[in-house]
């Protein structure tokens, strides 16, 4: 039996049988979000294309990150989404057609999301498996975020799990975070996803030289947010400074993450610097092909001391990224959808 939240009524002696059925739904029920990146931190591409994890369709739709402060929801971003001509939609798969396991046939799906818009009726979150769909209720058009839910029942010939964050008809939606979990009680809020801190080190022996052709290069798995360089010499630079970049390729040229550029003042030793650059260049997409478009990045030596060069410098790049839940039934490829 699915999960009643009426059940048992407050002030009622509720039946064993009643009660047994609400703990064995709470049994079943894997309270981790399946859902990655569920509050569209990553933008490789543009701040006006598909957020990283999700693919944005539709006929003349319009695709934006937001930060207005009376838009967000529970991060620094929402995902804005407007109608053009037809339905516009933000998919992501939790499992592909290649990935899909019989296991999960016959068993339930609960998600939920939390939507802001002024347009009733038009803005939800569906869920398809190949074969059945199910969907939240459509958002009032209150212009306040609701956190709307569904339970889906992911059919016996079910050959892949996708959601979907739809808008249905003229109008402009915040969408604010999701979640998906499997088992039959509805979310009630956001549960986080998996998150970790990856570092990337270069270290280097002897008197440090300009190279502007890269001394590292990084194409990560699984789409990344870049947020800082850490920078030690043993020896420091004197004279002038030691001065480095971390660029991204956009399919076209290398874009430096950094207005400030992390460098070793003369003099000094150590320095960290955050990333204070345009947006999208610290997000690179999961590198899963030769396309390295928005998904490589390089560190290069653009200036040493004029005195001394400086010596056996140490360079840290720590980034975060998002990790599935469900990657033990995931092609290596799919780690970075």
């Amino acid at each position: 039996m699915p999960w009643d939240p009426a059940q048992p009524a407050h002030g009622s002696f509720g039946a064993s049988a009643v009660i047994r059925q609400q703990w064995e739904a709470i049994e079943r029920n894997h309270f981790q979000n399946y859902f990655v990146d569920p509050t569209f931190l990553l933008w490789p591409a543009s701040d006006t294309s598909s957020p990283a994890h999700w693919a944005c369709t539709g006929a003349g739709m319009n695709v934006v990150r937001e930060t207005g402060a009376t838009h967000l929801y529970a991060g620094p971003h929402a995902l804005r989404l407007a109608f053009g001509s037809a339905a516009a939609l933000a998919t992501q798969n939790v499992f592909t057609t290649t990935s899909f396991p019989a296991y999960w046939r016959g068993k339930s799906f609960a998600y939920g999301v939390a939507i802001k818009t002024n347009a009733a009726g038009i803005a939800k979150l569906e869920v398809f498996d190949g074969v059945s769909t199910s969907a939240t209720s459509y958002h009032s058009g209150n212009d306040a975020y609701q956190w709307l839910t569904g339970v889906h029942t992911i059919n016996g010939s079910a050959n892949q799990l996708v959601a979907r964050l739809r808008v249905d008809g003229a109008g402009t939606v915040y969408f604010g975070g999701s979640c998906g979990v499997f088992g039959s009680i509805p979310p009630q809020h956001l549960y986080p996803p998996i998150f970790e801190v990856v570092d990337w080190t270069w270290p280097s022996v002897g008197n440090a030289a300009v190279n502007t052709n890269g001394v590292l290069r990084i194409a990560p798995l699984r789409p990344t947010l870049i947020d800082d360089v850490f920078l030690h010499a043993m020896t420091a630079p004197t004279g002038a400074a030691l001065i480095t970049d971390l660029e991204t390729w956009d399919g076209s040229a290398w874009q430096s993450m950094f207005t400030t550029k992390p460098q070793l003042a003369a003099g000094t030793a150590g320095s960290r610097q955050a990333v204070d650059g345009t947006y999208r260049y610290r997000c690179l997409a999961g590198c899963i092909n030769a396309n390295i478009a928005n998904a490589m990045a390089r560190l290069q030596i653009e200036q040493v001391g004029s005195t001394l060069p400086g010596a056996d410098l140490n360079v840290r790049i720590t980034g975060r990224q998002f990790r599935r839940a469900n990657e033990l039934w995931l092609t290596i490829q799919e780690f970075g959808l």
